[in-house]
């Protein structure tokens, strides 16, 4: 499933490879339309992950910072782009980023998640329910 969540910001950075601009088109709409697949893994794994008291809270904190990040990336890209206004440098940074959270999430593990999940919820006072 990490491999579906990094599918369409992986379409970003083989923009840079692609050898001519008809191929442009095509990888942003297979970008924009798995981005769907993706992002209920990223809400449910949110959820699964933070105890019960704190599922609004980890969700608001989530929300601003990817609100704070969508309004960082055009701020970013511009400053990328210089007065060469070449987006390779642009695009190579988003292609890069999802590969480093995908590769963090695949060394983690699900056993370490599971474990990060166990440690939030016995500090905050609530039973811990083993999963089956």
């Amino acid at each position: 499933m990490i491999l579906l969540r990094s599918i369409p910001t992986h379409s970003a950075g083989l923009l840079l490879v692609v050898p001519n601009r008809r191929w442009v088109m095509p990888l942003l709409v297979v970008a924009l339309c798995s981005w769907g697949v993706g992002s209920s893994n990223y809400w449910s794994l949110a959820q699964y992950l933070s105890p019960a008291q704190l599922i609004g809270r980890s969700i608001g904190y989530l929300n601003t910072v990817a609100q704070l990040a969508g309004a960082a990336a055009p701020l970013m890209t511009g400053w990328l782009l210089g007065p060469s206004h070449d987006f390779t440098m642009a695009l190579a940074v988003a292609g890069s980023f999802p590969l480093i959270a995908c590769s963090l999430m695949a060394a983690l593990g699900p056993a370490r998640l599971e474990s990060f999940r166990l440690a939030f919820e016995s500090q905050v006072g609530r039973p811990v329910k083993e999963s089956t």
